[in-house]
């Protein structure tokens, strides 16, 4: 702690959206940051409410007995477990993420389900995403704790249009694939295009590279008003 008072210093909305553009961002996308910092400036984020104590009843300090591994498996409607989430998760036995992914590693990775496929090491890079995700996660612990409220916020029904190159020699494999289900806040659709390059060692995804369609996450979401 440095023991300096904390000041608010407003941003230059332009200069802030020129710059991400001058850094990579395609500059389509900076009508998107545009409407987000006009959003985080006008007051209208998400605020702070008791909305998940409401839901889950227990105080949410009583979670803290259970290991941080086992949080993933909890699942409350039934649903088999498997070593990392619950099947009936997107990333699980049954998910429909999982299932494409496994088929577009068949024959190169192992796993009972989508976080059983990584490494202990795994690095996973968010190349293009959506505002406010984080760039990287390093760690299969730091990646299950990244998708664990995923299924709070979008449903995956299907996922299709898997499209596979691999080059055996580096052990690398891209796959193009699209999902659709649709947001749980707002029940909108939600269809999304992916590419992934992945690295593969010892049956493990040991580094992984993502790229979407932050537009497809913004209409699910019903963001920005219309």
């Amino acid at each position: 702690m440095s023991g300096q008072p904390v000041v608010y210093k407003d941003i230059d909305q332009e200069a802030w959206t020129s710059g991400a553009v001058a850094v990579g961002v395609p500059a389509d996308y900076a009508v998107m940051l545009r409407w987000l910092t006009g959003a985080i400036i006008a007051g209208d984020g998400s605020q702070p409410t008791g909305d998940i104590e409401t839901v889950t009843r227990p105080a949410a300090g009583q979670l803290r007995s259970i290991h941080p591994a086992q949080r993933g498996c909890l699942d409350h409607s039934g649903g088999q477990v498997t070593k990392y989430t619950c099947d009936t998760s997107n990333f699980g036995a049954d998910g429909p993420f999982f299932h494409i992914i496994r088929e577009g590693l068949q024959g190169l990775a192992d796993g009972e389900d989508y976080f059983d496929l990584l490494a202990d090491d795994v690095v996973v890079e968010y190349v293009i995403s959506v505002p406010g995700y984080p760039r990287r996660a390093e760690g299969r612990q730091a990646v299950i704790d990244l998708y664990s409220g995923y299924d709070d916020y979008m449903t995956v029904r299907t996922a299709d249009n898997l499209r596979v190159y691999r080059d055996p020699e580096a052990s690398v494999a891209v796959l193009e694939y699209e999902v659709h289900g649709e947001s749980v806040p707002t029940g909108r659709p939600y269809n999304n295009r992916f590419a992934s390059i992945i690295t593969v060692k010892d049956r493990k995804v040991t580094h992984w590279r993502d790229y979407l369609d932050p537009i497809a996450v913004f209409d699910a979401s019903g963001w920005p008003e219309r």
